[in-house]
């Protein structure tokens, strides 16, 4: 494939990560199915979308939205430190499977650890600590890491 072609692609890949934080972001405000089933299905979609184009399809991309619907649908909240800790951790590590199906059919292991460290590092410290200004910036971010990887991985 062209290098102009490459590029356009990573560049439209972009775009649907915005795509994705908006909808995890409004979906955090109200409204929880743009975040768990619109969110889902484009984020889904991108991916089989990009790996169609780019030759490198798997039915198994398919899988990412129930991955995706599974890992958005879990609840994060707490009052304690240890709890939100928890919490935090066992949704950031749900986040970070949502780039199995990519790593089991393309063998991209380094990437698939990179993202869990990436989930678990962001879920943990945005969700406990929030460094944030506010907390549409923290889901906002979370969107962004959530699909980052994964959408380059197809």
């Amino acid at each position: 494939m062209e290098e102009t072609t490459l590029q356009l692609i990573a560049i439209l890949k972009l775009l649907f990560i915005v795509i994705y934080a908006a909808c995890y972001a409004f979906g955090g405000m109200k409204g929880k199915w743009k975040r768990r089933i619109l969110g889902s299905i484009l984020l889904t979609s991108a991916i089989a979308g990009f790996s169609l184009w780019q030759g490198t399809f798997s039915f198994w991309y398919l899988s990412c939205a129930l991955f995706l619907f599974g890992s958005t649908s879990m609840g994060y909240g707490a009052d304690r430190l240890v709890e939100k800790l928890w919490k935090r951790f066992y949704c950031g590590l749900a986040y970070s499977f949502i780039a199995l199906p990519m790593a089991i059919v393309n063998g991209n292991w380094l990437m698939f650890i990179l993202n869990i460290i990436l989930c678990l590092s962001v879920s943990i410290i945005l969700g406990v600590w929030n460094p944030c200004r506010n907390a549409r910036d923290e889901e906002t971010m979370m969107g962004v890491v959530v699909s980052f990887i994964p959408i380059f991985m197809a």
